[in-house]
C-alpha cells in the first residue's frame, strides 16, 4: 500500500504513514461502511487523485474541441451566406437558422468551460464593502454561496429545459427541416455540462473547508492546462 493513504477513524480522516490499516488490507475502501459523513469524504478523497483529474480535464477538453467547431461551422456558413447573398444574388434559406443554432450551442456550452476555470464577470466591488477584518470570511461565505447558486441553476436548466424541449418538438425551423426541438436541446445540454463543470469546483471547495490535500491541484483551484504548463516551464 502507498504511502498517504487515509484511513477513517472516529468519523474523521487521519494520515497513515507507511502502514496499511487493518480495515482496509487486502480490499478497497467501501464508502457505504464507513462512518458518518463517510461517503463525502471517499468522493472528496477521490477527486484529488489524478485520474479524477485527467478525467475533468478530458471532457473540458471534449467541451472546447466542440465550442472550436462550432464556432468555426458559423463562420464559414455566414462567409457562405454573404457571398450567395451580395455575390450570386440568391440568399440559402437554411443559413440564417443554422447560424443561430451554431451560436446557441456556442454560448451556452462554453459557459460550463468558463465555470471551471471561475473566469466569469463579477462584480469585485462588493468586497470592498466589508471591513477588512471580516473581508476574508465574507467573501468565502460569498463563494460558497455563489456555487450552491450555479449549482440550484443547472439544475433549473435541465429540468425545465428538457420540458421545454419537448414542448417545442410540436415545430419545426424555418429554412431546415428539422423540429425546433433540436434548438432548445441546447439548454438542458449546456445545464448538464455546468453541473459536470461545477462538481469538481464543488468537491474542491468542500475539499478546501475539510483543509484536505488533494492531488493535481494547485491551492484548492481548477487551471486550465495551457496554464499549468507556463508554470511548469518557468520552475523548469
Amino acid at each position: 500500500m502507498v504511502q498517504g493513504r487515509f484511513r477513517i477513524v472516529n468519523g474523521r480522516e487521519r494520515r497513515q504513514q507507511g502502514q496499511q490499516p487493518e480495515a482496509l488490507r487486502g480490499r478497497e475502501a467501501d464508502p457505504l461502511s464507513l462512518p458518518r459523513f463517510g461517503v463525502i469524504y471517499y468522493v472528496c478523497w477521490k477527486v484529488g487523485t489524478t485520474e479524477v483529474r485527467k478525467f475533468y480535464d478530458g471532457v473540458y477538453w471534449l467541451f472546447m474541441t466542440f465550442c472550436k467547431i462550432v464556432f468555426i461551422a458559423s463562420i464559414v456558413i455566414t462567409s457562405y451566406v454573404v457571398f450567395m447573398r451580395f455575390v450570386m444574388s440568391k440568399t440559402p434559406r437554411w443559413g440564417e437558422q443554422a447560424i443561430l443554432m451554431c451560436m446557441v450551442y456556442m454560448a451556452l456550452i462554453s459557459a460550463s468551460l468558463a465555470i471551471r476555470t471561475d473566469k466569469h464577470l463579477r462584480v469585485v466591488l462588493i468586497q470592498y464593502a466589508f471591513p477588512a477584518s471580516i473581508r476574508a470570511k465574507a467573501m468565502r461565505i460569498l463563494h460558497a454561496f455563489s456555487q450552491i447558486t450555479i449549482f440550484l441553476f443547472s439544475l433549473f436548466m435541465i429540468v425545465y429545459g428538457i420540458q421545454f424541449t419537448q414542448l417545442m418538438s410540436k415545430s419545426v425551423l424555418s429554412g431546415i427541416p428539422i423540429k425546433k426541438s433540436w434548438l432548445y436541446a441546447a439548454v438542458p445540454v449546456a445545464g448538464l455540462c455546468m453541473l459536470l463543470m461545477q462538481s469538481e469546483r464543488f468537491i474542491l471547495f468542500i475539499l478546501k473547508i475539510m483543509k484536505k490535500p488533494v492531488k493535481g491541484y494547485y491551492n484548492y483551484e481548477v487551471n486550465p492546462p495551457e496554464a499549468e504548463d507556463s508554470v511548469e516551464e518557468v520552475k523548469s
